[in-house]
Formats: structure tokens, sequence, C-alpha cells
């Protein structure tokens, strides 16, 4: 049985979560700006805003660390990469699913869940600029 690090392409050192450190370090940069976001609706709008807030936020972390694993498993090599593929449609069809739900409750407004979401692309552009490159990395 082969190792499956070596055919799964990287973009620097990976985590016990097998994603790369730079990956790791978007995702949890989407959950800072997710939780930032969330705080500053408190204040602004009161607790319901900021639960919507946070409910889109939780949405994007979620939705990017799962696409995250499709990807991996997408990009890399071997016969899974139809069975990854599948699962890329899943977990989009569950991302729909679960805001469609979460909408249809009535208990958050559209608008805070959309605002919350905004948290991925404001998250992933400040991971990409502020994470090391795998050429700065020193290697021992």
């Amino acid at each position: 049985m082969s190792d499956t690090s070596e055919t799964v392409p990287s973009d620097g050192p990976s985590s016990a979560s097998g994603l790369s450190a730079a990956m790791m370090f978007a995702v949890i940069a989407v959950a800072a700006v997710a939780i930032a976001f969330s705080v500053g609706a408190i204040a602004y709008r009161g607790l319901r805003a900021g639960a919507g807030v946070a409910s889109g936020g939780l949405l994007a972390t979620l939705n990017l660390w799962a696409f995250a694993y499709v990807g991996r498993g997408v990009l890399g090599e071997g016969s899974h990469r139809r069975f990854w593929g599948l699962l890329g449609g899943l977990k989009f069809v569950a991302l729909l699913a679960i805001t469609f739900a979460l909408l249809k409750s009535g208990q958050v407004s559209g608008i805070m869940v959309a605002i919350g979401y905004g948290s991925l692309p404001v998250g992933v552009a400040i991971g990409n600029y502020l994470a090391a490159r795998p050429d700065e990395v020193e290697t021992r």
C-alpha cells in the first residue's frame, strides 16, 4: 500500500490534520473574521443579528475546511478522485440545504447570514496575505 502523502499536492508543510499550514491558516483566519463580524453585529444590532452573522461565519468556516479536504482528494492521484468529486457535490448540496433550513426557520435574518458568510473571502484574503510561503519556511 502506498503512502498518500506522496500522491497529494502540497503547498507547504502539512499539519497534523493533513492540510497544508497555509490552508489551516486560512481556515483559522476565516473563523477569526467570523468572530470579529459577529461581535460587531452584536454591538451594532443586538444578539439576534450576532447569531445570524455567527451562523453564516460558521457555515463559511466549515465550508472552507470541507473544501480543503475535498480539493486535496480531487487533485490527488489515484482511483478515489471520482469519490472526492461526488463528495464535493454533496458538500455543496448540504451547504444549500443547511442555509435553506436556517433561513426558513426565521430565527436569523438572511442579510446577517450573508454578512457572516462574507467572512470567507475576507478571511481567505487575510490568510493568503499573512501566511508564510513554502519558500520562506526554513527547513532544517
